[in-house]
């Protein structure tokens, strides 16, 4: 039961992922695919509806699903010792993708976006890569979803940055930001005894 248990686990998956198959050693992202179509079945949720763009933002927000984030924290970690090296050495990209403009205008024009990196992160696929569009109209979802994912386009960590950034200038904040610093000011007003 304990190396059930140990397999279970998102470290252990990644690990079986880049033991097995050295080419996503090179591409977080591919990376990331792979483990949601070995451990959560995407290419089931984008079969499974009429509309394959819901059922991927379905399965991206559900809860169990790691973020691209959490898989490429695990891979670093992995990595660090030796373990698992890439294949080829990473290629800088000259090209500077400036998502500052469209991630405010999003969080300016839906609220809820202010709280949620993965809902942000697929209101930008949605709104500025014609997600939606591309995966519903496709004759194979899956591989319309991978090309997209593939593409030039900015991650899920990218996006985060890019909304703290935007929202230490005091520009729309969400209303969990606003409640944490309403708390850490009455702790604060505690501590100091007032």
């Amino acid at each position: 039961m304990i190396i059930l248990k140990e397999f279970n686990s998102t470290q252990s998956k990644v690990e079986f992922l880049l033991k097995n198959y050295k080419s996503l050693r090179d591409s977080d992202i591919k990376l990331w695919i792979s483990y949601l179509v070995m451990y959560h079945n995407l290419q089931k949720s984008l079969s499974s509806t009429n509309d394959p763009c819901q059922g991927f933002c379905d399965l991206i927000l559900d809860d169990k699903v790691p973020s691209i984030a959490s898989i490429i924290r695990v891979r670093q970690k992995l990595q660090e010792d030796g373990s698992y090296p890439k294949l080829k050495k990473a290629i800088k990209r000259d090209k500077k993708i400036d998502i500052k403009d469209k991630i405010r205008g999003l969080l300016k024009s839906h609220k809820p976006l202010r709280d949620d990196d993965k809902k942000l992160w697929l209101a930008y696929l949605i709104t500025h890569h014609s997600l939606k569009e591309k995966m519903n109209t496709s004759s194979d979802p899956y591989e319309t979803l991978c090309d997209i994912l593939i593409d030039d386009i900015p991650g899920m960590d990218s996006i985060r940055r890019t909304r703290q950034q935007i929202q230490e200038t005091g520009l729309y904040v969400g209303e969990k930001r606003k409640q944490r610093l309403v708390a850490a000011k009455q702790v604060s007003k505690w501590a100091k005894g007032d």
